[in-house]
């Protein structure tokens, strides 16, 4: 990224910024799902202190979170490396701004759910501002098609799965819960060519394997 603003490359920024939205996009959804599909049962199959079952929705608007922070790429590493570094830190100062006030005064209304709303609402508005900024000053933004695509195959997946297996219960049903919902987001995420890093990995996987590379 220094490389690139330094040649005044916002093409390759574009690139960068693009591609790591995708692939982190894609990985959050994935596991988040895979987590969320198991998570009653696995509490339940490993003995798991009950009180976690809880905190269901305290995971959940965590796991959004994360989402959100995985999905809107490295756009805090573009700001920093820019000449408007200084912008990250009045970003960090604004979060921080607003995830201690928002934790107390929701935990004091909500409880438990609380501090897991405040950081919900808190790294939405930091991600949307970092993300207005890059767009204003340099036209730059991480989302496409492929996002939209990435989202409706989670989605499916999930609900596929869930419907067809919620009733498996014990270690065989978070077993095939996993596989099926993995083998069913890959398969889809590849043949849509979700990111472009999926094809070479594959291909590489292959060549290692010694099996034939088809197109």
């Amino acid at each position: 990224l220094s490389r690139a603003w330094k040649q005044k490359d916002h093409k390759e920024i574009s690139r960068i910024y693009k591609r790591s939205s995708i692939n982190l996009l894609s990985f959050s959804l994935f596991a988040f799902c895979c987590i969320w599909l198991n998570y009653t049962q696995a509490i339940e199959y490993f003995g798991i202190n009950p009180r976690y079952l809880d905190a269901k929705w305290v995971f959940f608007l965590l796991g959004m979170v994360t989402i959100i922070e995985m999905g809107t790429g490295v756009n805090g590493q573009i700001i920093g490396t820019s000449s408007y570094w200084r912008f990250e830190l009045w970003t960090s100062l604004l979060l921080t701004s607003l995830i201690i006030p928002l934790s107390y005064f929701l935990t004091v209304k909500y409880g438990l759910i609380g501090p897991a709303i405040a950081n919900l609402v808190s790294f939405t508005v930091y991600n949307a501002v970092r993300y207005w900024f890059l767009w204003k000053k340099f036209a730059l933004q991480p989302f496409s098609k492929k996002t939209a695509e990435v989202f409706v195959i989670a989605i499916l997946a999930y609900m596929l799965i869930y419907y067809c297996m919620d009733q498996v219960t014990g270690l065989p049903g978070l077993i095939l819960r996993t596989l099926f919902f993995a083998t069913a987001f890959i398969i889809a995420a590849y043949y849509r060519n979700i990111s472009p890093d999926l094809k070479p990995i594959k291909a590489a996987l292959s060549k290692r394997l010694g099996l034939k590379n088809r197109k």
